[in-house]
């Protein structure tokens, strides 16, 4: 492990970390994150418009100066529990994804949790996609999600599969939110390394991961049922899905969401590349420009994209 990635550990650790028994306002804490630590500076040669569908669905699309548009576009939804917006990290992360294949960039602005809960967020996702979908041909689109939004992305791709919709050129995850009942071996395995959501000293029981379970970081499901495939896309159908990519941190409690979506996928004839990045934390992938780790699992998320035109 690097020593920027260890620095990074011990800093989310001791000032980051939003278990429930350790820090109850999670709400707080992941917008708190959000307006700091994710608030980094922004791509230089983006530029971004605020836009809204005709039903009022917010959005960005943004392009690179200098960059004449070539019918591409990398469709964002980003992370933060459904807790928090839009911040520069995920804007940046996008953007590189974007400059790769000379595409421009949207980014939706969901409603947030817990005012807002599903499938809220899924269906300003699809009205975004018909709005795009008026410019962008369907093949020339990327859909990438992290976290909360690797949720989103998962539910948007079985919405357009199951509703016959043509599918985008391919599909990214990092780190998602697939399995809100919190049932695979990480949760237990990952508990005292993972640096956001553990606890160094602690072992997940049956009483904390119901209140895990029970905190603001699911208030977006709340009351529904977490064996939906639409709320927990790890027990999806994953048939018809586009080329995925799949990135987690080998020491963060959702490594079991994404290595059971992938090995679904794999059964059931996607293609998808796995990236898991040894000792790593949560989403690790957006500390690109700080962490080692972080840009190479990135430029092997760039690679994906690039091969697929």
């Amino acid at each position: 492990m690097s020593v920027k990635a260890s620095a990074y550990r011990f800093v989310m650790r001791h000032f980051a970390n939003m278990n429930p028994t350790r820090r109850p306002d999670t709400i707080g804490a992941m917008q708190h994150i959000t307006e700091t630590t994710f608030n980094t500076r922004l791509a230089a040669d983006l530029e971004l418009s605020q836009c809204k569908t005709p039903d009022g669905v917010r959005y960005e699309l943004g392009s690179l100066r200098g960059t004449a548009p070539n019918g591409r576009l990398v469709l964002c939804f980003h992370g933060g529990a459904y807790l928090a917006g839009l911040a520069n990290i995920y804007r940046n992360t996008a953007v590189e994804l974007g400059r790769s294949i000379g595409a421009e960039v949207a980014f939706l602005d969901y409603d947030l949790a817990p005012e807002h809960r599903c499938p809220v967020q899924l269906e300003q996702a699809m009205a975004l996609w018909n709005e795009l979908t008026k410019r962008y041909a369907p093949e020339n689109i990327v859909v990438v999600g992290d976290s909360a939004g690797g949720n989103l992305a998962l539910a948007f791709l079985l919405k357009l599969r199951d509703g016959g919709f043509p599918m985008p050129r391919c599909g990214l995850c990092f780190s998602p939110l697939a399995d809100t009942t919190a049932s695979g071996s990480s949760y237990i395995e990952n508990y005292q390394n993972d640096v956001l959501f553990g606890h160094r000293r602690g072992h997940m029981t049956d009483e904390i991961r119901n209140m895990i379970l029970d905190s603001n970081i699911y208030a977006f499901c709340k009351g529904q049922d977490r064996n939906d495939p639409y709320i927990s896309p790890a027990f999806a159908d994953f048939t018809g899905f586009p080329p995925m990519f799949l990135c987690a941190g080998g020491h963060e409690l959702l490594l079991s969401d994404t290595t059971s979506v992938a090995e679904r996928m794999t059964a059931q004839g996607v293609k998808v590349e796995l990236e898991i990045g040894d000792r790593m934390f949560h989403d690790y992938i957006q500390f690109h420009e700080a962490v080692p780790e972080g840009k190479e699992a990135l430029e092997k998320a760039k690679r994906f994209v690039e091969r697929q035109w």
